[in-house]
């Protein structure tokens, strides 16, 4: 989701921001049945020219693993050439340079190359494809040998020497989806980051104090078939949004017939406190339980679930189902109705970690887009492990430096949305789904 404020002085624009909220990166390296990727990946696809897409080796959509699993590569409603056209020119005229824009592409290209590298052996995995890899590391403007053995082995640093230990296939899957993810998402954030710039928010400082209308597009409640991770944490959102809602239209009327002394009935409404309550309420809350178990080297999502039985079983909100299948699950009623989460994967999506090796070695890329974002979070990483040495007497809590997870980094921007909106006068826009074609004047009743 996103949240833009648009800002006037003398009646004219301004200037404007953009926050973004929870880009789900796991879609970067598999889709569900029906589904695609970002868009961008087919739009470049499909809007670019003979010769652009012989320089970044591109082709079909179904020739890359990233982009063909969910079986839809290209949308009836959709014209990813024009809207690739489109892009092109809004990146001109926001006077992207030439060097950003090649870049940018050559991240986008060696990302689907990424998800094309095979690895042979279960035990000690090796890349069978190194042809690919070659490509990878051109398109990346990588060392070959060093992407290698980034996407092969784990680098282990102890005070006297550097350890290398083969992966497991599981585990170089793992790697080398990581890597993809993190190239996309710290791109993402980076292009947020120079866009805001660009149009006005050059300084904070320059836009307080100026009116402003703000714009909130937001995901609406999920449920699946299969819910992790990210479907709690936009559930959530939807909750804390529901709430505010909730305190505007019902108490905040209310309250304010009872001041002017207008003749009213009572209006009852579903308060779902305690439902917000079980997710994030510290300290066992789910949210702060999550974030216990990622910084505990033998949690996993077992010993997650674990707890959360043993800390909520006599809580209402919450549940598990009787019979537990393959995949061991809980439920959060919420207010639109109970969502049951498949437990695999939240701590390992929680952790949001890259390895401190990978970022050093994606920061020597010669590509100065992927070498400045990753440069920013190694000294970033210096910084904290110098403070820990610093700290190394102090008590667990008092110097404690571990990286920020995804959980609590979500309830901090949370947390910032609701506090923007309420030194608002909000209006709200219901939008209903009509149908699941995206087709013009269509209704589907049960939906």
């Amino acid at each position: 989701g996103k949240y833009l404020e648009i800002y006037f002085r003398d009646g004219s624009i301004s200037g404007s921001q953009t926050t973004d909220y929870l880009l789900e990166r796991s879609r970067i390296v598999g889709q569900s049945p029906g589904e695609r990727n970002y868009h961008v990946f087919y739009e470049m696809l499909a809007g670019m020219g003979e010769s652009e897409k012989k320089k970044y080796h591109l082709s079909a959509p179904n020739d890359f693993g990233y982009l063909n699993q969910g079986g839809q590569t290209f949308l009836d409603t959709k014209d990813d050439t024009q809207d690739y056209l489109k892009l092109m020119s809004a990146m001109n005229v926001l006077n992207f340079s030439p060097t950003e824009i090649d870049g940018i592409h050559r991240i986008l290209s060696g990302i689907l190359y990424l998800g094309n590298i095979n690895y042979q052996g279960d035990e000690i995995s090796s890349i069978s494809t190194m042809s690919i890899l070659k490509r990878t590391a051109s398109l990346l403007q990588l060392s070959e040998t060093g992407l290698v053995s980034t996407l092969t082995h784990r680098l282990t640093q102890t005070r006297e020497e550097k350890i290398l230990s083969p992966f497991t296939l599981p585990q170089a899957l793992g790697a080398r989806d990581a890597i993809a993810k993190a190239l996309y998402s710290r791109l993402f954030n980076w292009l947020v980051e120079k866009i805001n710039y660009i149009v006005g928010a050059k300084s904070v400082k320059r836009l307080k104090g100026m009116y402003s209308i703000a714009l909130l597009d937001i995901f609406g409640f999920e449920v699946f078939q299969r819910n992790s991770f990210e479907q709690m944490c936009i559930n959530y959102a939807n909750e804390t949004l529901q709430q505010f809602f909730n305190r505007h239209v019902f108490k905040s009327e209310q309250q304010e017939y009872e001041r002017e002394r207008i003749p009213w009935k009572q209006l009852n409404y579903s308060d779902n406190v305690q439902c917000i309550e079980l997710i994030s309420k510290k300290p066992m809350g789910i949210l702060s339980v999550l974030d216990d178990e990622s910084s505990f080297p033998k949690a996993n999502d077992f010993t997650f679930l674990d707890k959360l039985k043993k800390n909520h079983r006599y809580n209402s909100s919450f549940a598990t189902p009787k019979i537990q299948d393959d995949i061991p699950k809980f439920i959060i009623k919420h207010f639109a109705g109970n969502v049951s989460y498949d437990i695999i994967g939240f701590v390992e999506k929680n952790k949001d970690v890259l390895r401190s090796d990978v970022i050093s070695f994606l920061a020597t890329s010669k590509n100065t887009v992927i070498s400045n974002i990753f440069m920013e979070q190694q000294n970033l990483n210096i910084a904290r492990a110098s403070y820990g040495k610093r700290t190394a007497g102090l008590t667990a809590h008092q110097g404690r430096t571990s990286a920020p997870t995804l959980a609590g980094k979500f309830h901090e921007s949370l947390t910032g949305l609701i506090e923007a909106m309420a030194r608002c006068s909000p209006f709200f826009i219901r939008c209903l789904k009509p149908n699941s074609d995206k087709s013009p004047n269509t209704f589907e009743s049960h939906l």
